[in-house]
């Protein structure tokens, strides 16, 4: 759908890109909140966490699905 001569995708980039907090990526890994959080630290392929609020992050699905992908080949 188009907007002003735009598309949906480019008005909104975040469209599609659901966000997962912790306590539900760390159930989705199958690992502990401490492991996710040595995870984010050791690894530097995982995704970047997204600023959501003061204490409050997140991660874009897609990026952890893109992540978990490369994971599998190995």
């Amino acid at each position: 759908m188009t907007h002003a001569g735009k598309t949906e995708s480019a008005e909104n980039p975040w469209r599609g890109r659901y966000i997962t907090r912790k306590p539900q990526l760390a159930k989705r890994l199958s690992i502990s909140i401490s492991t996710l959080d040595r995870l984010r630290q050791s690894d530097k392929s995982f995704p970047k966490a997204v600023l959501l609020g003061p204490q409050a992050i997140g991660w874009v699905v897609v990026e952890v699905d893109d992540w978990l992908e490369t994971r599998s080949r190995v």
